[in-house]
């Protein structure tokens, strides 16, 4: 089981997304505290923690605040993206992505010792990306907003659980 957690981590390292956990509400700070202790926590409980964690990752890619980015990610996440890697990664998410709309939780997978959680968002279009319809002929006021799948990945480390991987696609 250790070489799978270790395989994992370093396969963490190579994906370019990030989290962090903020103003958890009372149920939430319970739930994660089950987690480093490796309790079974309610499916629920993991989705209202996921949903923090992407909540928070939103945020500091439109603020462009690295510290937040990566808090909680795993250690050699951490190490990989750096304030210059993230400043350009934080960029063209805002280039493409407006402010959130709505986020509705899909469900949860088991995955070894961790747990992989899907949402499907709805951004605003950006004026760029509505430029970029306007030059391939489209009208931006017939097309409907798109919906991203939000793919995350925690899993129990050394240090506790941990965000391991992160998309949005």
């Amino acid at each position: 089981m250790k070489v799978f957690q270790l395989l994992t981590l370093c396969s963490a390292a190579l994906i370019l997304s990030g989290c962090t956990i903020t103003g958890m509400g009372e149920n939430q700070e319970k739930a994660v505290t089950q987690l480093e202790r490796g309790v079974r926590v309610p499916e629920a409980e993991i989705a209202k923690i996921g949903e923090a964690y992407f909540r928070q990752v939103v945020k500091a890619m439109e603020t462009g605040d690295h510290a937040k980015f990566t808090e909680h990610y795993v250690v050699e996440y951490q190490q990989k993206i750096t304030a210059d890697v993230f400043k350009e990664m934080s960029a063209n998410f805002r280039m493409g992505h407006g402010e959130m709309i709505q986020l509705k939780y899909l469900g949860c997978i088991n995955k070894y010792s961790g747990k992989i959680l899907l949402w499907s968002a709805i951004f605003k279009r950006t004026p760029a990306v509505n430029e970029q319809l306007k030059k391939s002929g489209q009208d931006p006021a017939k097309i409907p907003e798109t919906e991203s799948l939000v793919q995350m990945m925690i899993g129990k480390t050394d240090k506790g659980w941990k965000i391991i991987r992160m998309s949005v696609q």
